[in-house]
Formats: structure tokens, C-alpha cells, sequence
């Protein structure tokens, strides 16, 4: 998970005018300690991912519905480097059920104007996210990804069709057809 949200980061152009990134880990709890936020890193790519590199990938949980409280009041706060007037993107990745509610949320962060995705990793042989579930976090189907072969299909192809699905290929990088995306 920890490389496809790496490459997924490095196929947009990071500055002020461009492309903001935030991003945190959760599980029973949202990682304060080692989130960034969109005024972290406005000019360099290098030190974001490398922001991105110290966060560790541990714990047990899916408290999807408290990450999505977060995004709402903290991430997307303006204090915190959202910019008036910038539609922002909101991309959940998860590999568990939710274990509260995430409808609320959902809708209070739609409710600002951002655009929505949810991406779920099933691996063969365990149970995973919850479609419907995704579909309330994405507000969409369009906007809804399943991947069912597990934390394979998170790979930089992937990621450069989740970037153009999102931005209309923000990295003039051509996304190669791949079957886990739909």
C-alpha cells in the first residue's frame, strides 16, 4: 500500500499553483503525529515523499469513519493549506470494513465541494471492504475501485490511471490499459 501511495504522489507536479498533497495513516485511531498536511510541502516533491517515507504502515483497525471526520475538519481546513477555490480530491484507501459509520462523513466532505474516491483492496482468501460501503465513501461507482487480487494490483500502472482518472493526466504520462481498474 505504502509503494502504490508513493507513486501514486509522484505522478503529480507538487507547488503552490499545481498540486497540494496531504496525507495520514489510520486504523482505530487517525496518525497525527506523522500526517502532512497540504501546507507541509507546497514546493518539493522530494521532501513530501520523503515526509511520506517516515510515516510507518502498522496497527490493527479500520476506523474508516473517523479518517473521514478528519479529512473533514482538519485536512481540508484552510489553516491547514487548502486553498479558496481549489476544487480538492479526497482519496480513501482501505483494506478492512469499516467498523463505524462512514456515511455522515462522506457526505460532509462532498458537501465542500471535493471530489470523492475510494479504492478498496481485497485479498484472496480474506474479507475486505464492503462495495457498498466504498460506494457511500466515493459517491460514486465511477469514482469507486475494487481491486480483487489483493495489494498486486496497487502497482504504478495503477496509479498513472488513478492520476489521469483524477486529473486528466496531470504528468503528460500516457496510463496504460490494466484489468484491476474499473
Amino acid at each position: 500500500m505504502t509503494k502504490f501511495t508513493r507513486d501514486l504522489i509522484s505522478m503529480f507536479e507538487i507547488s503552490p499553483n499545481v498540486t497540494q498533497v496531504s496525507v495520514f495513516r489510520y486504523n482505530k485511531n487517525v496518525d497525527k503525529n506523522t500526517q502532512i498536511l497540504l501546507k507541509d510541502h507546497p514546493n518539493s516533491k522530494e521532501e513530501l515523499l520523503q515526509a511520506f517515507d517516515r510515516i510507518p504502515y502498522n496497527g490493527s483497525g479500520t476506523q474508516t469513519g473517523k479518517a473521514l471526520k478528519h479529512v473533514h475538519d482538519v485536512i481540508l481546513a484552510e489553516g491547514n493549506g487548502n486553498r479558496h477555490g481549489v476544487r480538492d480530491v479526497v482519496v480513501t484507501i482501505t483494506d478492512g470494513k469499516a467498523a463505524d459509520n462512514v456515511t455522515q462523513h462522506s457526505l460532509d466532505i462532498r458537501g465542500t465541494g471535493a471530489l470523492t474516491y475510494a479504492i478498496g483492496i481485497r485479498t484472496p482468501g480474506r474479507r475486505g471492504p464492503d462495495r457498498a460501503e466504498l460506494g457511500v465513501i466515493a459517491g460514486s461507482e465511477k469514482n469507486l475501485f475494487l481491486l480483487t487480487s489483493g495489494f498486486e494490483g496497487f502497482n504504478e500502472v495503477f496509479a498513472r490511471q488513478l492520476s489521469s482518472e483524477i486529473c486528466g493526466d496531470p504528468c503528460g504520462q500516457e496510463a496504460d490499459a490494466h484489468p484491476l481498474f474499473h
